[in-house]
């Protein structure tokens, strides 16, 4: 399988290692296919299990996003990093449109990070990364320059005077993100969001008092807002999300 082509050979060929190796190899994939991915926030397990296309790398809920959809698909894909001197393989998951993705912790100290990807013991670099550095041995490295820290907000909705509801929601950039809710008779197309930086999404209304229930609604999902503690469930057993307002 081939990750990318690059003049410097971007695959490697694994040199010939003692049986011994070959069998740890398959117990590492047999384990990797069963693992299950990290305990993460449901709003972010339903978006990695939405990707239907590999894409760069980026930063989502403080992991660096990394994706990759080979043809053919292999058994396991794995990623290495410099600043652990590539000897760690961080095993990719794989979604239901065939998306293997890995979500690594975003490391301490560091203003980027270089790496490689590993699929069935060839080595290459990421083909979705057009960012790459070559080192002393002429073999590439794909580097990921990690964004300066975005503040967000602590809360959401936020309630602001003359009865307004600012909502707040994160998700893929370039989205149709909606607000639907009992202020709106539920109408999932009535309050599109404003993306107002890449992949954050605000939108302030005015709702009248009282007790309100509310959800988005991306990509064909419903999603509870992840930052409002309050939740609710609808008739039809789906988590909602709730605002009083005075």
């Amino acid at each position: 399988m081939q990750l990318a082509s690059d003049e410097n050979n971007s695959i490697d060929m694994p040199q010939r290692k003692a049986p011994l190796l070959t069998v740890l190899c398959l117990l590492m994939i047999a384990a990797a296919a069963a693992a299950q991915p990290p305990q993460l926030e449901r709003m972010t397990e339903l978006r990695l299990s939405a990707i239907d296309e590999a894409g760069p790398p980026r930063v989502l809920e403080n992991h660096i996003l990394i994706t990759l959809k080979p043809r053919p698909a292999p058994r396991y894909v794995a990623a290495v990093f410099a600043h652990e001197n590539f000897r760690h393989k961080h095993v990719f998951y794989r979604n239901r449109n065939d998306v293997y993705f890995l979500m690594y912790p975003i490391p301490e100290g560091l203003e980027q990070v270089e790496y490689r990807l590993v699929a069935d013991g060839l080595w290459g670099r990421d083909p979705q990364n057009p960012v790459a550095r070559v080192d002393g041995g002429g073999v590439p490295i794909s580097v990921f320059e990690l964004p300066e820290p975005r503040e967000a907000p602590a809360e959401s909705p936020v309630l602001h005077d003359e009865r307004q509801v600012e909502f707040y929601f994160e998700t893929e950039p370039g989205r149709r993100v909606f607000v639907r809710g009992s202020f709106n008779n539920w109408d999932p197309y009535m309050h599109r969001m404003e993306e107002v930086s890449p992949g954050r999404y605000r939108l302030r209304l005015r709702v009248p008092p009282g007790t309100h229930y509310y959800e988005f609604v991306s990509a064909g999902q419903r999603l509870p807002d992840p930052l409002n503690e309050a939740r609710a469930y609808d008739q039809e057993g789906h988590r909602i999300s709730v605002v009083e307002v005075p």
